[in-house]
C-alpha cells in the first residue's frame, strides 16, 4: 500500500501497487487514467520533436451524419471504412507526400438528441504550411463510399496558429487522450453516462454505457502511422505495461507497507470476500504501516463473524456499482428490462434470476 499527498492541506489516500491490472483504457477508471496519462506524454514528445524539426502540425475532426436509431458498432466500423477510402483517395495521395506522419484518435459522445457521436481526430505532422483543404470534399466522398453521409459539419481543420494556441491551452494530447476529462457537445461522454447511471439512476444512461463497452472493447485509443514514433524517438509502450503503477503530477508518497501474500489471500482478498476497499479505509486513517501491522497481527475484523458463527456467504453491498449496473441496463427504445435479482435466501447462497418487464 502507497499513501500519496496531492496538494497542501488535502487528506493522503492510499492505493495498492504491485497487482494485476486488466489493462482497459475504455472502461477501467484506474487503468484508463494511467493510460492515457502515458500516452499524453507520448503526443507531447511528438509535438516537441515536430516544433525542433521544424515541422507543421494541423488538427483534423472527421465524423458523419449520425442519428438516434444508428448502432454503434456499425456506424463505427461505417467510418473506420470510410477513413481508409479516404487514405486512398487521389486528394489525400497528392498530399501524403508532405506527411511526415499522423496520429489518429477515436472518440464518441452519446446519449444526445441525435444519438452517438463517433468522431476521429488527426493529428498531422507535415513538412511545411501545406494546404489540406481539398481533403474536405475526399472525406465527404469516403463517407458516401462506405454507406454514410456527411456535410461540412463533418470536417473541421484546425490552422497552425489555431492548433498552437489550443496545445498551449490545453495540449493536443488531452484533447486525444484525456478524453474523460471534457463535457461532450453532441452527448455525453462514456464516463458521464456511467455517472448518470449509477448516480441519478439514468436507465437509458446505463444501457448507452453497456453498448459503448461492449463496442469498444479491444480497440486502441492511439494509432499511429508507421515508423513515426520511431522516427520521433518515441517508446513502445502497450496499455498492460502503460497501466501498470505509474506517478501522477503533483503526487507525493507519504508511505509505504508491504502486505505479505498469504495475508493478503487469507484475509484481505479471499474467494468469499473482497476487503480491499476497507483495507484502504483503515489505511486513510492510521496509515499504511499500522494499517499493515494490524491486519498481519490479527487480520480485518468480520462484523458478520462476531456476530454469526455461522455467517451466509458474502455479497456485495446492495447498490455496488457492478450490481447496479446490472440491474438497472434496460433497452429503452423496446422497454426489455433486464433485473437481477436473488431468488433464495438459503444459507447456500442467493440464486440468481433474471426477470424482463415490458
Amino acid at each position: 500500500m502507497v499513501s500519496s499527498s496531492y496538494a497542501e492541506g488535502s487528506p493522503d489516500r492510499v492505493h495498492y501497487e504491485g497487482l494485476q491490472t486488466c489493462g482497459s483504457v475504455w472502461t477501467c477508471p484506474c487503468c484508463g487514467a494511467r493510460i492515457s496519462e502515458t500516452r499524453r506524454e507520448e503526443m507531447n514528445e511528438l509535438l516537441a520533436w515536430a516544433r525542433a524539426q521544424g515541422y507543421r502540425v494541423k488538427m483534423l475532426t472527421l465524423t458523419a451524419r449520425h442519428g438516434r436509431d444508428d448502432d454503434l458498432a456499425e456506424l463505427l466500423e461505417r467510418m473506420k471504412d470510410a477513413k481508409q477510402r479516404w487514405a486512398r483517395h487521389r486528394a489525400y495521395r497528392r498530399i501524403k507526400p508532405h506527411m511526415i506522419g499522423s496520429v489518429t484518435a477515436t472518440e464518441v459522445t452519446g446519449g444526445g438528441a441525435h444519438g452517438w457521436h463517433p468522431h476521429f481526430h488527426v493529428i498531422v505532422i507535415l513538412d511545411g504550411d501545406v494546404d489540406l483543404s481539398s481533403l474536405r470534399d475526399a472525406w465527404l466522398a469516403s463517407l458516401r463510399g462506405a454507406g454514410l453521409d456527411g456535410t461540412g459539419a463533418g470536417w473541421d481543420i484546425r490552422s497552425g496558429d489555431e492548433a498552437g494556441r489550443y496545445v498551449a491551452k490545453w495540449g493536443a494530447a488531452e484533447e486525444l487522450a484525456l478524453k474523460d476529462r471534457k463535457k461532450g457537445r453532441a452527448g455525453r461522454t462514456p464516463a458521464q453516462l456511467l455517472a448518470a447511471s449509477c448516480d441519478e439512476g439514468d436507465r437509458r444512461a446505463g444501457y448507452l454505457w453497456a453498448e459503448y463497452a461492449r463496442v469498444f472493447h479491444g480497440r486502441r485509443q492511439l494509432v499511429w502511422s508507421r515508423g513515426l514514433k520511431a522516427l520521433a524517438g518515441v517508446g513502445e509502450v502497450d496499455d498492460q505495461e502503460a497501466a501498470q503503477d505509474q506517478q501522477q503530477d503533483g503526487q507525493i508518497e507519504t508511505g509505504r507497507a508491504n502486505i505479505p501474500h498469504a495475508v493478503w489471500r487469507g484475509d484481505v482478498a479471499t474467494r468469499g470476500a473482497d476487503r480491499r476497499a476497507e483495507l484502504l479505509d483503515r489505511a486513510e486513517e492510521v496509515g499504511p504501516d499500522q494499517a499493515a501491522a494490524e491486519v498481519v497481527e490479527q487480520g480485518l475484523p468480520d462484523r458478520d463473524v462476531l456476530e454469526d458463527p455461522d455467517p451466509p456467504p458474502y455479497q456485495p453491498p446492495p447498490g455496488g456499482i457492478g450490481l447496479r449496473i446490472m440491474a438497472e441496463i434496460y433497452d429503452p427504445e423496446t422497454g426489455e428490462c433486464f433485473s437481477w435479482q436473488p431468488s433464495g435466501t438459503d444459507r447456500t447462497g442467493p440464486e440468481l434470476r433474471c426477470e424482463r418487464s415490458p
